[in-house]
């Protein structure tokens, strides 16, 4: 099946990688693997989704359980559940109340610039350690994304941000 377009659900375990073709008879679901062999199930432990939203994550960061995700590639949207793929081809499902996409503002050109011009300061601040490193510039290489509910949009944006007290 499909992995762009559909999430397969077998007894709440995802199955779509590995199902090649499905029968809806009577209520029954005959699903065959791709390792060929065909199983029967009741239609209620079987949920074909198809995929309402497919983010790309590069100019994002993905919090599960308020903690970031390393090297996530994508988030596909299936209504009740969510599929997360990793750069190394890894894929997991959660629930939607787990996970939270935060933007950066570097997406936005005006704060992309402003943000290249304090690195540009950074670097010809030239604040360097014992092996002529210069730390700041160091530290600003390191920075891919700025999330957009951090102190610093209001540095880069010209907009203070109203913070959001958590119930």
């Amino acid at each position: 099946m499909d992995l762009n377009k559909y999430l397969i659900l077998v007894k709440d375990q995802d199955k779509t990688k590995s199902i090649q073709h499905i029968d809806n008879t009577n209520g029954l679901m005959a699903i065959t693997y791709t390792n060929g062999g065909t199983y029967s199930y009741l239609s209620f432990n079987v949920k074909i989704l198809n995929i309402k939203e497919d983010s790309d994550t590069r100019n994002s960061c993905v919090l599960k359980n308020e903690q970031p995700l390393s090297n996530v590639t994508q988030i596909q949207d299936f209504g009740f559940r969510i599929r997360i793929i990793y750069s190394n081809g890894y894929s997991e499902i959660c629930n939607p109340n787990e996970i939270k996409i935060i933007k950066s503002c570097l997406s936005d050109k005006n704060s992309r610039d402003k943000f290249e011009c304090l690195r540009q300061i950074a670097h010809a601040v030239s604040l360097n350690i014992e092996d002529g490193v210069n730390i700041l510039d160091k530290h600003y290489e390191k920075i891919q994304l700025v999330r957009e509910d951090s102190i610093l949009v209001s540095y880069l944006s010209g907009i203070l941000l109203v913070s959001q007290e958590k119930n």
